[in-house]
């Protein structure tokens, strides 16, 4: 069984790393991506990562292009990006393509116009913007491309191990399906997945999310609903209620994010008949209002039982990597490590770091 796990692993991330960069590689030494270099207010970094001369940095005026700004998890990254380059007099603007290619694409040109001369993206999944960004590096604006892969046209790419994401909830299901049922046989113990496949990251998460069932051999993946990167919370906690339907048994949903198993929670608490102590929500992408309900499941007023993050818990590193301060390998590429947080560790993230 660990050998299929390992399989799957390894063939997932060469998918991966083949969309974003046309080469198959896995993740570099890249100078420790579970402690970014973080630069302080009043230093300065040059575009090569030395501190510039005089304290101040070189950038004035940065473009931030978001898929959408509607949902707590994209308000807190654009905060935590914007912070510590405001912090040294740079003036941030944060626009977002509302999840339309064309709209991106606009965005970017209009940032240009106004005479940018840093932009950092998070793209809707459309690698051959690249060649808009070539453009915008050859007017002498530093791009820096977060979360999805470009094939082109960046100064640095931040990414994410989207089957380690995954693999994170399914591993955390798997653990809390083994501790709560301890007796289960093969197949006995019903889980639900919501998932959403629509760009290659996303399919990789929701692919590797289905691990569960190589991670213990108690889970039986019964039912499971696709969604899109703009559906409400109402849209999942529509799909729960039909899963409930069909398979009331159901003692596990892995949730492929977070603003979507909140809404998911919700619906559960609810349904009556569920012995709240032997049902658990899993899900990817830490927030601090997830980092509430973990704690909140201690005493089951909440069944988020387990959330992953990726990097520090903090996008202020994107900062650095605009600076030129993140160290990167030879593709201009940067890793973040994805760490699990369930009820033993989520006081660690809700508490001042």
């Amino acid at each position: 069984m660990k050998k299929t796990i390992a399989a799957i692993l390894i063939l997932s991330l060469t998918v991966i790393f083949c969309v974003g960069c046309g080469t198959s590689i896995g993740p570099p030494d890249n100078g420790g991506p579970s402690t970014p270099a973080v630069s302080s207010p009043g230093e300065s970094a040059g575009p090569d990562g030395e501190d510039g001369e005089g304290g101040e940095s070189e950038l004035s005026y940065v473009g931030m292009i978001f898929p959408m700004m509607n949902q707590e998890w994209w308000i807190n990254m654009a905060d935590e990006i914007k912070a510590p380059l405001e912090a040294r007099g740079i003036q941030v603007e944060v626009a977002s393509s509302d999840d339309d290619h064309a709209k991106q694409l606009e965005l970017v040109e209009n940032f240009v116009s106004k005479g940018v001369d840093g932009l950092i993206l998070f793209p809707i999944g459309a690698s051959d913007i690249g060649g808009t960004l070539e453009k915008c590096q050859q007017q002498g604006i530093r791009v820096v491309v977060i979360v999805n892969s470009v094939d082109k046209g960046y100064d640095a790419m931040l990414m994410t191990n989207y089957a380690d994401v995954g693999a994170s909830c399914a591993r955390m299901a798997a653990d809390w399906i083994d501790e709560t049922f301890p007796d289960a046989g093969p197949g006995s113990v019903e889980v639900g997945m919501i998932t959403i496949t629509m760009s290659p990251e996303s399919k990789l998460t929701s692919e590797t999310m289905a691990l569960v069932t190589e991670f213990t051999d108690k889970a039986k993946i019964v039912d499971s609903y696709d969604l899109a990167f703009n559906d409400p919370p109402t849209k999942a906690q529509d799909s729960a209620e039909m899963m409930f339907g069909g398979h009331p048994d159901v003692k596990c949903i892995l949730v492929y994010s977070s603003a979507l198993a909140t809404g998911v929670d919700e619906v559960v608490l609810r349904t009556p008949g569920i012995d709240l102590s032997r049902f658990a929500i899993f899900t990817n992408t830490y927030s601090t209002g997830i980092g509430e309900r973990i704690v909140m499941s201690r005493t089951n007023e909440s069944l988020i039982r387990g959330v992953n993050i990726t990097g520090t818990g903090s996008y202020g590193y994107v900062a650095d990597a605009l600076l030129g301060a993140l160290p990167l390998d030879d593709n201009k590429l940067y890793y973040d490590v994805v760490t699990d947080i369930t009820t033993d560790n989520v006081d660690d993230f809700l508490s001042p770091r």
